[in-house]
Order: structure tokens, then C-alpha cells, then sequence
């Protein structure tokens, strides 16, 4: 019996030191914009494996390998980005539901600090001339170890991810809306 009252003790007071142990929580971004389009005509600019070279400010161009489920693409930044590069792989792709889904293969730090990155986008219907576009992803930040420096912790990473959903999403409503990128 005294044996099991020192092994709880001891597993009482080592509690605090697992939680201080904890590594990166997941974490998640979602953005969304209401375009004045039809919901199809939205989906048409969207899905191609390459068409977010067409609408996306911060992307420069976009080099494609095949289309939809398995489909990969790099995509390289301009201006501030500098010609630096992301690799992603889309996962999952429905033409009817109006969305696919994409992860980040390969990225630096200094470009996009997150690490196990997927995100979706979704195509709905708003009536018969309007439609509404979410992006949503799930991602840790790109240090996955304890302590990280800054510009790699959370903060950084929800920064980025919403800078890159609110720019993308503003992007594509100008340029279904206009015909536009800039």
C-alpha cells in the first residue's frame, strides 16, 4: 500500500511537467467572400490545377502536373515573396460538390511558417447570380518543437495563413468580378 501512495505522489506531482512538454496545438484559419457570380462560373475560375496564378496577387506563376485528385503544383511568389517557391498536392477533388482540398508538400519558413498544412476550398451558390467561396485550413506552426523562435510559432503562422486567405479570396472576387488579377 505505501509503495502505491509514493507512485501516485510521484505521478500527481510529474502532471505539470507533462503539460509544460506540450508541443504545437493544431491550429485552424477560415475566410470566406461573397462573389457576385454564379456559382459555376466561380468553380471554372477556381479548379484548375494552375488558376491561382490567374488570381492570386502574391503568386507569380504556377508550374502544374495533371488535374484533380493527385495533381500537384509548384507555385512560385512574387514581389515580396521574391521567387521563392511552395509544392502542393491536391487530395481530394469533386467537380459536383464544387471543392477540393490541398496540402503543402514542401515550404521554408520564411515564405509560409507552417508545417503539415491542408486546406479546402468550397464553391456555394448564393441564389442564381451570386456565390460564396471558403478557404479553410488546419496547420501547425513550422517549428514543431518546444520554445520556438520567433517567427515561427503560432502567431506567425495564423498571421500568414490569414494574410494569404484574406489577400487570395479579395483577389478572386476581383478578378471573376472584373476579369482582373491586378
Amino acid at each position: 500500500m505505501y509503495k502505491f501512495f509514493r507512485f501516485s505522489i510521484a505521478a500527481l506531482l510529474a502532471l505539470p511537467l507533462a503539460a509544460l512538454a506540450h508541443g504545437p496545438s493544431r491550429q485552424k484559419a477560415q475566410k470566406e467572400v461573397e462573389v457576385n457570380a454564379p456559382a459555376e462560373a466561380v468553380w471554372k475560375a477556381l479548379k484548375g490545377t494552375c488558376s491561382i496564378a490567374d488570381w492570386h496577387p502574391a503568386v507569380a506563376t504556377c508550374e502544374g502536373k495533371g488535374e484533380g485528385k493527385g495533381a500537384t503544383r509548384v507555385l512560385t511568389l512574387g514581389e515580396a515573396g521574391s521567387g521563392k517557391t511552395i509544392d502542393e498536392e491536391f487530395t481530394m477533388f469533386d467537380d459536383e460538390k464544387m471543392t477540393f482540398k490541398y496540402k503543402i508538400t514542401k515550404v521554408a519558413a520564411d515564405v509560409l511558417p507552417v508545417n503539415s498544412y491542408a486546406a479546402q476550398m468550397i464553391v456555394e451558390p448564393d441564389g442564381a447570380a451570386k456565390s460564396k467561396v471558403i478557404w479553410k485550413a488546419g496547420y501547425y506552426r513550422y517549428f514543431t518543437q518546444n520554445d520556438p523562435p520567433k517567427g515561427q510559432d503560432e502567431e506567425a503562422a495564423n498571421t500568414a495563413v490569414n494574410g494569404v486567405f484574406e489577400a487570395g479570396l479579395a483577389g478572386l472576387k476581383k478578378f471573376i468580378e472584373t476579369g482582373s488579377k491586378n
